[in-house]
């Protein structure tokens, strides 16, 4: 019996030795700096050196995960080049994807919190990282049904700090997106990954070069890329990635020391002096050509590994889920707490006895997140040990529905206009959607919206009550263009109606309103128009259309609005017109843009429904309000050239019909305005300059002027 258990026991001893990794690569973290990792890749892949485990941290772990499910070295660096890294650090999602009430109130506000109650909530970090887990599941998600990452094409094993108990977690099986995700969330930027029994951050934060954990395998050789180099001053002041990153890093300098030591080859990249650690192409590409730099310096080393450790044989490759055609076997949905299943099931489109594809998963999850109902959602796939049938899992974590919105913008009309938003959900009975909205101090108006959109249902189909408060003032012309009063204008209008959403671009709605309108002049005029607390009643159908790509800065993509209002005033009737419309396209660097605005008001309809001053970039180089009028055709074509983050503009706008019965003017000829803008981003929003050249007088070409206009902020 003793003989046995001893044969056994180095049975037992000989399976582990025989498994052990040979070559194991350990890549540290360094936010952008990690991209020097790729240059130790490429190194390896020319010279064949087996690798047989790799350890990495945080982007290390990125880097570290796309070699081990076989991407090469070439298509990691043009993976790292094409990624969109303003927008995974903004939390910007994809506006094609955005459900359609998601889209209107996106690019309103330049600042959001969640309220608890009527209390702003702090969040536990500045984005919950959604962009940031689809930007990995593109590249890694068709390896997510291997479980185990042994089992990947080189064993792979990654690492993220729990904040609960501030140990260093080793990551090895289960969803290996999250795995990275965890790896690599930053503090402060991304918020912490609910991951099992943890509460997981980046992994630099207790062990920015795990050696330790790689030593644990019992490799013959550890080769160790590091790019955790002391920075200058400068370099942590670049940006507040380069702050968070020294800052989350410096109290593991022992730990980092000791792993140094305990690898067998180490390849330390020197970052240049003034290359920041944040991700833009400029300091990537500085960043790699500086680890091409230390593999180069390191030739012999690396031709010393080669001796020892040089393979021919043709490395692992892995099947792809969609290869597999897995079967869904059962949809398990978890964290929904104000959402049915039924609900998140139809929203992802994904059911029992589906082919399990890539796109399809992404498309579900892009669907439901679109509808801004969610912070996070992730997906897990659990396949049978034949590969032929799965069941999918899907968590989520709910947003909340009361939140706070600010947001500033500047225009030539009003000057400075801030708005708030508060938005409420649940306040009286569930489902129930309230938004009030208030805007100071250039204008005064409030909007009150009380809407139930039906939210446990797959139909946007919901009824609504809206209030609108709208208080400022207003320039008139007469018919020789000279102004002859300024107005203080107020109108209090009540709406009732229902709406219909359909698809993702297109929404209707049908309502009764009832208008109070006044129209004071600031100085007593006998020769103007005045009126206070005038009626009108009106049947209105709104048909709102809108596949921008960005409402802020379009490239691609139409706009079309088209009002239609069937009005009674003092027994009287008339109807108004308003269609709008722009279309986008761009091409390379150049988009081309054409525009066009109609409005017919009918005869004898009050005259504050004649007042209108068109949009900015429309009507630059016109006097403001000269197109007050009850017609109105104009039209016009942009030419818009991208450069980095400035947009240069050409435009040509012109009027072919205004008319206004009030004052019995109307245009004699086409009257152009044409000019150039220039925009550029900012904290606040788009900042835009536009330099405008038109007519003085607005029925008239004989004489011209210049105006300039600046635009600073959102649409609200």
């Amino acid at each position: 019996m003793r003989y046995k258990n001893i044969l056994l026991h180095l049975f037992f001893i000989g399976t582990i030795i025989s498994s052990n990794p040979k070559v194991a690569l350990v890549l540290s973290g360094g936010a952008a700096k990690g991209y020097a990792h790729i240059p130790v890749l490429e190194m390896i892949d020319s010279l064949n050196i087996d690798v047989d485990l790799i350890v990495g941290t945080s982007i290390g772990a990125n880097v570290g995960a796309l070699y081990s499910v076989g991407y090469t070295s070439n298509q990691i660096y043009e993976h790292a080049f094409k990624t969109n890294w303003k927008a995974i650090f903004l939390e910007k999602s994809e506006r094609k994807n955005m459900s359609y009430f998601h889209k209107k109130n996106n690019s309103r506000y330049q600042i959001k919190f969640n309220l608890n109650g009527f209390k702003p909530k702090i969040p536990t970090g500045a984005i919950h990282g959604q962009r940031a887990y689809m930007e990995l599941s593109e590249i890694l998600g068709q390896y997510e049904y291997i479980n185990d990452f042994d089992n990947l094409a080189i064993p792979f094993k990654c690492n993220a700090t729990d904040l609960i108990s501030g140990e260093d977690i080793l990551l090895e099986d289960g969803s290996l997106i999250m795995a990275i995700r965890s790896s690599v969330s930053i503090p402060s930027v991304f918020a912490p990954v609910d991951y099992d029994e943890y509460l997981l951050v980046d992994g630099g934060v207790k062990n920015n070069i795990p050696v330790n954990l790689a030593k644990k395998y019992n490799p013959d050789i550890i080769i160790t890329s590091t790019v955790a180099s002391k920075p200058t001053k400068k370099q942590i002041k670049s940006s507040v990635v380069g702050v968070l990153e020294e800052s989350i890093f410096i109290h593991s300098s022992d730990l980092t020391k000791s792993n140094l030591e305990n690898s067998d080859y180490v390849i330390s990249t020197k970052i240049p002096e003034g290359t920041s650690a944040i991700f833009t192409k400029k300091s990537m590409n500085s960043i790699y050509r500086a680890g091409k730099k230390a593999v180069y310096d390191n030739i012999d080393m690396f031709l010393d590994i080669q001796k020892q450790f040089k393979s021919d044989k043709p490395k692992k490759s892995l099947k792809t889920l969609d290869e597999l055609n897995l079967k869904v076997t059962n949809i398990n949905i978890y964290g929904n707490k104000k959402f049915d299943k039924n609900f998140i099931q139809n929203g992802l489109g994904i059911y029992r006895s589906d082919t399990l594809k890539l796109n399809k998963i992404h498309n579900g999850i892009n669907n439901l997140y679109g509808l801004g109902y969610f912070n996070k959602i992730s997906y897990k796939i659990k396949p049978n040990e034949n590969l032929t049938s799965s069941d999918i899992d899907i968590l989520i974590e709910e947003s909340s529905f009361n939140k706070l919105q600010t947001g500033l913008k500047w225009d030539n009309f009003h000057e400075l206009i801030a708005a708030i938003n508060i938005r409420t959900n649940d306040l009286f009975f569930p489902g129930l959607l309230i938004n009030n909205e208030f805007q100071f101090p250039g204008i005064r108006k409030n909007s009150l919206e009380i809407t139930y959109p039906g939210r446990f249902s797959v139909f946007h189909l919901y009824p609504f009550l809206k209030n609108e408060y709208l208080s400022k003032k207003i320039n008139w012309y007469n018919a020789n263009g000279e102004k002859t009063a300024i107005y203080n204008y107020k109108t209090i209008k009540n709406k009732i109606g229902a709406g219909v959403i359909i698809g993702k671009n297109c929404g209707i709605e049908v309502a009764l309103q009832n208008e109070r309108a006044y129209l004071n002049p600031e100085i007593e005029n006998n020769d103007v128009i005045d009126y206070d607390n005038l009626e009108t009643n009106s049947t209105i159908l709104n048909i709102d259309y809108d596949s921008r790509d960005d409402a802020l800065l379009t490239k691609n993509g139409t706009l079309i609005k088209l009002d239609f209002e069937n009005s009674t005033y003092n027994h009287d009737k008339f109807q108004m017109i308003n269609f709008d419309f722009d279309i986008y396209k761009t091409v390379l660097k150049n988009t081309i843009r054409f525009n066009t605005i109609y409005r017919s008001i009918g005869y004898g309809a009050p005259i504050h429904n004649y007042i209108y001053q068109g949009k900015i970039d429309r009507t630059v180089g016109y006097a403001p309000f000269s197109l007050n009028s009850n017609k109105l055709y104009m039209a016009g074509v942009e030419w818009i050239y991208h450069y980095k983050e400035m947009h240069y503009k050409i435009f040509y706008n012109q009027i072919f019909d205004l008319e206004n019965e009030q004052e019995s003017s109307y245009i004699r000829e086409n009257q152009s305005c044409y000019g150039l803008g220039v925009t550029f981003t900012s904290p606040f929003g788009p900042i835009e300059l536009i330099w405008g050249y038109g007519p003085i007088k607005h029925l008239t070409n004989d004489k011209r002027h210049t105006v300039f206009s600046i635009d600073v902020g959102y649409k609200f």
